[in-house]
């Protein structure tokens, strides 16, 4: 397991691929806000299986509010930006946009 650098986006993407049977299932739509000039150096295997864990996370977390609140359209957004050199990247929920994770890539992918 090397870690090189690439592009967010792409494996932002296949992340989406991979959960895509389980939103379209739950009538949830993903929506991925990345510009393609994002890089990181990383593992990509590792981090394509952490997106699609914090993918996952986010749908039963619709899923769940939805049972709460028959109000719930279904909509995760995933938003990644960068200032000064940091890489945020944050899942929201709905329209509302509840953030339910927030991390910074230093702490989430290490090499």
């Amino acid at each position: 397991k090397v870690a090189t650098r690439t592009a967010l986006l792409p494996m932002l993407e296949d992340a989406g691929v991979l959960v895509q049977g389980r939103y379209q299932k739950a009538e949830v739509a993903l929506t991925i806000d990345c510009a393609s000039s994002v890089e990181l150096r990383i593992h990509r295997n590792l981090a394509i299986q952490a997106l699609v864990n914090l993918l996952n996370n986010a749908l039963e977390a619709v899923e769940e509010r939805r049972f709460q609140e028959s109000t719930m359209q279904g909509q995760v957004k995933v938003l990644v930006s960068t200032r000064a050199g940091e890489l945020e990247l944050l899942v929201m929920l709905d329209a509302i946009r509840n953030s339910i994770k927030r991390m910074e890539s230093g702490k989430i992918f290490n090499d």
